[in-house]
């Protein structure tokens, strides 16, 4: 009876990663991943896993993109051993191995997504500069955080954070902006 549940589900969660693949090719990537995030419990953490995996630049093993989890960006690679947490968003990013992070927290492409720089042009009419931003590996991200520079390896950001600048690796850094206060122990 356990293996045909696991066929079943097996089944149900190709279908509908097949009806999504084929709805990205006529509404694009991001309203998908917006609609695949709100898939609830198990079967949508393999849903999500499965389309992630099969358009994005590269997803390691033993990845969770838990629920209201949204990636923007189709360029972007996750290492393995990576828990990107409850209604987190991740734009163009470089994701290392063995990270974890907690609840709303954004990873931006980069801080110049949007330029104000000529008033005679609407900021959402402006072109801005995405750039990757790369959390190095080992990292731990607490609830609420804004990253927008990249973060070294072994880092840990503590709650409410605003990454602006880059922080070192082996430290643990928090605030707004963020700022290393001392060395991982």
């Amino acid at each position: 009876m356990k293996l045909v549940i696991k066929l079943f589900l097996y089944l149900y969660v190709s279908v509908l990663v097949f009806y999504f693949t084929i709805l990205k090719k006529l509404i694009g990537f991001e309203p998908v991943a917006m609609r695949i995030s709100q898939i609830p419990y198990r079967i949508g953490n393999q849903v999500r896993y499965k389309f992630y995996s099969k358009h994005l630049k590269s997803v390691g093993k033993n990845v969770t993109f838990s629920f209201g989890c949204v990636v923007t960006n189709i360029n972007t690679v996750v290492g393995n051993n990576v828990r990107i947490g409850p209604y987190n968003s991740v734009g163009l990013a470089h994701l290392g191995d063995d990270i974890i992070t907690a609840q709303h927290v954004h990873i931006l492409s980069g801080s110049k997504q949007h330029s104000f720089l000529d008033r005679d042009i609407p900021i959402w009419k402006s072109k801005g500069t995405i750039q990757c931003v790369e959390l190095k590996g080992d990292n731990w991200i607490g609830a609420n955080v804004v990253v927008m520079a990249n973060v070294g390896y072994g880092t840990i950001l503590g709650s409410g954070s605003v990454v602006v600048t880059e922080i070192p690796e082996m430290s643990i850094a928090a605030g707004n902006p963020c700022k290393k206060l001392k060395d991982r122990p």
